[in-house]
């Protein structure tokens, strides 16, 4: 499927954009550059960016006192 798809089309004239799903929100964690369409938890349909992580920060060392599981993101102390 493409995201213009025009069902009364008789010839393809090479104007298909593909559908790529992802986090299409900016200020998320894994947002994806490439996505056209938001996606699903499951990220396999288009969705309302249900898979988008928000940035965590923390430590994310796993042996230190203060280490956080779920860190994506080094606070950094200037």
């Amino acid at each position: 499927p493409a995201t213009n798809y025009d069902p009364i089309a008789t010839v393809d004239d090479g104007s298909c954009i593909d559908i790529i799903t992802g986090c299409t929100d900016l200020l998320m964690y894994n947002f994806d550059i490439n996505a056209n369409t938001p996606c699903n938890l499951d990220n396999t349909a288009p969705g309302s960016n249900e898979c988008c992580e928000p940035y965590v920060s923390g430590c994310m060392v796993n042996n230190a006192d203060n280490y956080n599981p779920l860190a994506n993101t080094v606070f950094v102390i200037q």
